[in-house]
């Protein structure tokens, strides 16, 4: 999403007037375009691109079924893409359903037709999720070499990926590196016997370790003892068979795994 570009939502609902309202309260905020019944959203969902889907599950008619067909139809042209439910549904139980099934991000009650309040909501599933490289900058060649393998997932979802080569010019490498963590949904530990060598690194592994609203993901370079907290952590590869002690093809193949593994991650994280 390109700085200072308002965000496109594509707002599903039949209710007109609910669409109106929506769109002159978000005029300054969001670029909202509407679609008023199934097929023009159907149209829509694949001749456009979005940044996020407000969606009326019960859009033509009483029945959720509708709804739950144009998640569907969602899912298959972007599969990441952030869906919130706005309706009047007063069944729960349908509403997780869609949750569970469909990966939803949020429900917003219409009955309440708050939207200032929906904004922060709404900003919170534009955000991108953060992805942090923890490890030796003299590793950093594996670094490099992991981050390629994760071109579609930067291309296919909405995150940011944070390493030593992010940093600026003049700016505090430890500062940087403590802000980029606080604000990680997945760090992404890549262990060898110069990650062991710092106590920086270790002291910042027991940190994570105590948080668990974030996901660590080790990952074991070469030959290393394993810290005993990661005893119970499991890893994208196994210690004892690191990345250095591969042929290339079955690089090739941990390093695809891994990128799924982060994947599954970033979906999981909140």
């Amino acid at each position: 999403m390109e700085q200072n570009k308002k965000p496109t939502i594509l707002l599903i609902d039949d209710d007109k007037s609910f669409c109106n309202e929506l769109v002159e309260a978000y005029k300054n905020i969001f670029l909202v375009k509407v679609a008023c019944n199934k097929q023009e959203a159907r149209e829509m969902i694949i001749s456009e691109g979005y940044n996020l889907v407000l969606l009326d599950l019960c859009i033509d008619n009483d029945e959720y079924e509708d709804g739950f067909e144009l998640i569907k139809t969602i899912r298959t042209q972007q599969e990441e893409m952030p869906i919130c439910i706005v309706t009047k549904v007063d069944k729960v139980k349908t509403v997780r359903d869609a949750f569970k099934k469909y990966e939803i991000n949020e429900y917003l009650p219409k009955k309440d037709s708050n939207y200032v309040e929906w904004v922060e909501y709404i900003r919170e599933c534009l955000r991108p999720k953060s992805i942090v490289f923890l490890y030796s900058e003299k590793d950093d060649n594996w670094r490099n070499e992991i981050e390629e393998h994760l071109v579609l997932l930067k291309r296919n979802m909405n995150v940011s990926i944070w390493s030593y080569e992010t940093i600026d010019v003049g700016e505090n490498k430890k500062k940087a590196q403590l802000e980029a963590l606080e604000s990680a949904n997945v760090i992404i530990a890549l262990y060898s016997v110069k990650f062991l060598a710092s106590d920086e690194l270790c002291k910042i592994v027991s940190q994570i370790l105590r948080n668990d609203k974030k996901i660590l993901i080790p990952v074991y370079l070469s030959p290393c003892e394993r810290i005993d907290e990661l005893v119970e952590i499991k890893s994208s590869n196994e210690y004892n068979i690191p990345l250095s002690a591969m042929t290339n093809h079955e690089q090739d193949e941990a390093l695809t795994k891994l990128a799924n593994d982060i994947r599954v991650a970033v979906k999981k994280s909140r």
